[in-house]
C-alpha cells in the first residue's frame, strides 16, 4: 500500500548532526513518522489529537524499531532537544514529539500524498510530461535554428576565393600605376607558380603587381662602379719600375 512520501533536503548535509548516526537516523524517521496535519491517533493512554510536526512513539517500539538500542534513542532524543530541533512531552505509555519548525523540512502548500490523492497526483503528472514532452523538442529546435543564424551573421565574412587576373587587367593596372613591366612576362610568371608565394595562395594580385614593378626597377638600376681604395705607397712602387 502507498503511504505518500516525504521531502529530504541536502541541506541537512550542513548540519552537525551528520556527524552523529544515531540522532541523524533518529531525526529522518521523526519526520517520517510526523502527521502532515491534525489527526487523531489511539494509544493506550487514550486518543491523542496531533498537530502538523507531531507524532506519537513509544521508545522500546522505536528501538527495536530502527535497530539501536534504547540508550542510544533516549540519547539521541536528549540531543534533538538540545538542538532545538525537536520538543518531547512524556507521558507513562509514550512520547509526543514536536518536530520544531517542520514546515522547513516539508512544504505544507501542496497536500500530503496519500492513498486517496496518489493516483490523482500520478495522471496529472503524466499528462504534463506528456505535453512537456511534445512541447519541448519543437521549441529547442526553434532556439537551435534561432542561435545557429544569429551565429552566422555575428561570424566574420571570409574573403571571395582567389582569382587570376586577365592580362587587360593587368595592363590596365600598370597603366594606371605607370608601371614600366610587362603585363604577359608577369601572367606568365605567376601561372608556372600556380599564383603562388612560397607556399601561400596569392590573396593580391594588385600587391604582387606593386612588388614585381619595385624588383624590376631594381633590377634596371645602373650599377655604381666599385670604388678602388687609393694606396699611396702602392703607386709610388710602380712608378720607380
Amino acid at each position: 500500500m502507498h503511504r505518500g512520501y516525504v521531502k529530504n533536503w541536502r541541506k541537512i548535509d550542513d548540519d552537525p548532526i551528520v556527524s552523529r548516526p544515531f540522532a541523524c537516523h533518529l531525526f529522518a524517521h521523526l519526520i517520517r513518522r510526523a502527521s502532515w496535519t491534525e489527526k487523531e491517533v489511539s494509544t493506550r493512554s487514550g486518543d491523542k489529537k496531533l498537530k502538523s510536526g507531531q507524532c506519537y512513539l513509544g521508545l522500546r517500539e522505536t528501538a527495536k524499531h530502527l535497530g539501536i538500542s534504547l540508550q542510544n534513542i533516549r540519547s539521541a532524543l536528549k540531543y534533538l532537544e538540545s538542538t532545538h530541533k525537536v520538543t518531547l512531552s512524556a507521558t507513562p505509555h509514550g512520547t509526543t514529539v514536536t518536530v520544531c519548525k517542520y514546515e522547513l523540512y516539508q512544504s505544507l502548500e501542496e497536500p500530503p500524498n496519500t492513498e486517496g490523492n496518489t493516483q490523482g497526483n500520478t495522471e496529472v503528472t503524466q499528462t504534463q510530461h506528456r505535453g512537456n514532452t511534445e512541447v519541448t523538442p519543437t521549441k529547442n529546435l526553434e532556439a537551435f535554428k534561432a542561435f545557429k543564424e544569429e551565429t552566422i551573421k555575428s561570424k566574420p565574412k571570409r574573403s571571395s576565393r582567389f582569382t587570376p587576373p586577365t592580362q587587360e587587367e593587368v595592363q590596365a593596372r600598370i597603366t594606371e600605376k605607370g608601371y614600366s613591366i610587362d603585363a604577359e612576362a608577369f601572367i606568365a610568371h605567376y601561372e608556372g607558380n600556380g599564383w603562388m608565394t612560397g607556399r601561400n595562395q596569392v590573396k593580391s594580385w594588385k600587391a604582387c603587381l606593386t612588388t614585381w614593378s619595385k624588383n624590376d626597377f631594381d633590377r634596371q638600376k645602373p650599377k655604381q662602379p666599385e670604388l678602388v681604395n687609393y694606396n699611396p705607397k702602392a703607386v709610388f712602387r710602380a712608378g720607380n719600375r
